[in-house]
């Protein structure tokens, strides 16, 4: 959370696929509700549904993101559906 506060344009969100009983998990509202721990689904729909579907101008915004294989490609294919260019998707690749 110190990027947050490094760099202003910098947002981290957190999103589980199936958050268990035991995580408390706190669902947020909206990407402004600062009381809720992150979204739930999986990744590239959180991102749509939360962030994307609202942004005036999705091709100018910069993604980063790690995780296995499958998830990446899903990111990949969003940004592209949005017209985000490559240059400016950049990932982590947890074992591919």
């Amino acid at each position: 959370r110190a990027l947050e506060k490094d760099f202003p344009n910098f947002k981290f969100y957190l999103a589980l696929s199936e958050p268990m009983e035991q995580d408390n998990w706190k669902v947020k509202a909206d990407i402004n509700d600062e009381a809720g721990d992150g979204f739930v689904g999986f990744i590239h729909n959180c991102v749509i549904e939360n962030y994307l579907n609202h942004h005036e101008s999705p091709e100018d915004i910069e993604l980063y993101f790690c995780g296995p294989p499958l998830m990446n490609q899903a990111v990949q294919k969003m940004g592209e559906d949005f017209g985000i260019p490559d240059e400016h998707i950049r990932f982590d690749d947890f074992g591919g």
